[in-house]
């Protein structure tokens, strides 16, 4: 990074963590290289088209590779500004323009803000676009917000839990399912057992009565 923007790096990442949208989970990064899909950066394209699950396009607009969608969003919405001054429009002019917009005093005074820190960042597009995207990144890492890896990484683990949890649960239910085999089978087991012994009584009585009744008849 350059000298002169030191000093714009705090400022920046504080109050792009303001506009921060709330992160959600991407499982895999889809990247549009010309004509073609990658699960990789294009190595020949500056700024990076990502596809974005919200809006069901290429709509995630990034230089550097690890950048997340909500840092990527901030940077795209508000390098434009960085942008027109570079070419020549006065910080003036573009506070006339905030100035003028339908939106809160709140909105107002956040975009005079950013337009102050903005000017301060020197290098050219790519460069600058860069170092607001790290900058962000940064700010999140260092302040413990998550960022789009950390929460997919924590998607992943959990759904990989929840997928154990059902594993366990179905060979639970399996080894209960065979231990009421094994019983149903014992229970079946014995009962033949019984029919069969008291076969043998009702034969054995049987036979015994037939004897008596032979004896009485002699």
């Amino acid at each position: 990074m350059k000298k002169q923007n030191m000093a714009a790096v705090g400022a920046f990442a504080a109050l792009a963590l303001i506009w921060l949208c709330a992160p959600q989970a991407h499982a895999q990064r889809l990247f549009k290289c010309g004509g073609t899909y990658q699960d990789k950066p294009c190595p020949t394209e500056d700024v990076q088209q990502r596809f974005s699950s919200t809006s069901g396009g290429f709509s995630i607009s990034q230089v550097n590779p690890d950048t997340d969608k909500d840092c990527a969003k901030t940077v795209a919405e508000e390098y434009p500004l960085w942008k027109r001054m570079a070419d020549g429009e006065s910080a003036k002019k573009l506070t006339a323009e905030i100035d003028a917009k339908q939106i809160s005093r709140y909105d107002k005074s956040w975009m005079r803000d950013m337009l102050t820190v903005l000017k301060q960042y020197k290098g050219t597009p790519t460069q600058v676009r860069s170092e607001l995207e790290t900058q962000c990144m940064n700010y999140k890492r260092t302040r413990g917000i998550p960022t789009e890896s950390d929460i997919a990484s924590r998607a992943a683990i959990s759904s990989a839990r929840n997928a154990e949890g059902e594993a366990r649960l179905r060979a639970a239910q399996d080894r209960a399912a065979e231990a009421d085999e094994r019983r149903a089978r014992r229970a079946d087991e014995q009962a033949a057992r019984m029919e069969e012994r008291n076969a043998r009584v009702a034969a054995a009585n049987a036979a015994r009565a037939a004897a008596k009744a032979a004896a009485a008849a002699r």
